[in-house]
């Protein structure tokens, strides 16, 4: 056996035809081993791997493809050359389009790999352990490599027979009487599907403004952005269209879209790549604006009060000295508030929206007690100190609070 070596895109988009027939002689019927899936994972890889494509040949002719993602990341926390599958993002399903002699092609893989100098980690995520790759693999590199099994995802699907269209019948009628339903405040509830979409039309861009980045990882490699995700779909719902495969449902409540599932149907079977639910529905969608409003007339008091206390603290040398300062001009705490925006900036780095406003939250009420506390003792060692304000409602308000 040999292997050839494919790097450009024009030498991919020729395989086609090989590829094909590759698959029509292993009998893989899946729309994961199929040209138009690779070429969709081709297309979206970023700008920040290199793509390769190996061909195992023998005697009579190609009879397996390997498609390879280089890339430089943190593996495991350490810094890796990682040479990898060629996988979807987000999605936990793949394989190898493999005519035949499965253990053969998983050797001289592994005698290639061998040879090469330019990868640390090899990763193969995705694979089925019901796939003839995965067992032919997994026999080979026992005794040539330390591997593992990075972890394990459970796919569902549902097997259509033909022979009993029932499951056909039952999703249109629920789908009917959903569509019928209405709830009580009178919003319609619809359900859609659909098997072909135009990725440059306003029903795509509503589709994929409800999908939401996962945290969770495939293989120990890092998640995918939201946007790469998107970019997957944008190439590959056309061409899932056009096989036949695409069924893409929506639920529309209040006519607009709450929840969507992305599913290929092929070879008898239904595959759900995705399934993605709006997190503000339409009755809480008010109450998030009164939340931003809220927040953003919050923001004027907390930017003049907050750079005053690391000034003030400042001045009185008991915080970094560069937090002390007064503008010549404005007379504000200039370098208080630059200090301030840097420290604000950095924490919107660090987390999310609930996070920090839970963490300032929690910090600020330690502080407002404090105060009480503070005020309960002044009154008591210092009784005489001059009082320009006196908290109405002493000592019933403050201890109440």
């Amino acid at each position: 056996m040999k292997i050839r070596t494919v790097t450009s895109l024009r030498e991919f988009d020729q395989l086609a035809t090989v590829w094909r027939d590759i698959t029509d002689a292993s009998g893989q019927r899946s729309p994961f081993v199929s040209h138009d899936w690779f070429a969709s994972c081709w297309r979206t890889a970023g700008p920040h791997r290199r793509r390769e494509v190996w061909i195992v040949e023998d005697a009579a002719g190609p009879l397996a493809i390997v498609p390879l993602l280089h890339s430089r990341a943190w593996y495991r926390r350490f810094p890796s050359r990682i040479l990898q599958l060629m996988h979807a993002p987000g999605m936990p399903t793949a394989d190898l389009p493999v005519a035949r002699a499965f253990d053969e092609v998983a050797v001289a893989l592994l005698d290639h790999l061998q040879s090469r100098r330019d990868w640390d980690v090899f990763v193969m995520p995705g694979l089925s352990t019901e796939s003839p790759t995965w067992k032919a693999f997994e026999s080979a590199v026992a005794t040539r490599y330390s591997w593992r099994v990075a972890n394990r995802v459970r796919l569902p699907y549902v097997q259509l027979s033909e022979r009993d269209p029932s499951l056909r019948a039952m999703l249109g009628g629920l789908r009917g009487a959903v569509a019928s339903a209405q709830s009580r405040r009178s919003a319609p509830v619809v359900v859609e599907e659909h098997r072909d979409v135009d990725v440059r039309g306003p029903l795509f861009d509503e589709i994929m403004g409800v999908l939401r980045p996962r945290r969770h990882t495939i293989a120990g490699m890092p998640a995918p952005s939201g946007e790469e995700v998107r970019r997957f779909f944008r190439e590959l719902t056309p061409r899932a269209a056009s096989n036949g495969w695409l069924s893409l449902w929506v639920l529309r409540l209040g006519g607009l879209i709450v929840e969507t599932e992305y599913q290929l149907v092929a070879d008898g079977r239904v595959h759900a790549l995705r399934r993605d639910a709006d997190q503000t529905p339409p009755a809480l969608r008010l109450a998030v604006f009164a939340m931003v409003i809220s927040a953003v007339g919050s923001l004027n008091s907390s930017v003049l009060s907050g750079a005053r206390v690391p000034y003030a603290m400042a001045r009185d040398k008991v915080f970094f000295k560069v937090a002390d300062g007064i503008h010549p001009k404005f007379l504000t705490p200039s370098r208080a508030l630059i200090f301030q925006g840097v420290l604000t900036s950095l924490m919107a780095l660090t987390g999310t929206f609930e996070e920090l406003t839970s963490l300032f939250i929690f910090a600020s009420w330690i502080f407002y007690g404090l105060a009480v506390v503070s005020l309960f003792r002044l009154r008591k060692t210092e009784p005489q100190m001059p009082r320009p304000y006196r908290c109405p409602g002493y000592p019933i308000v403050p201890g109440v609070f």
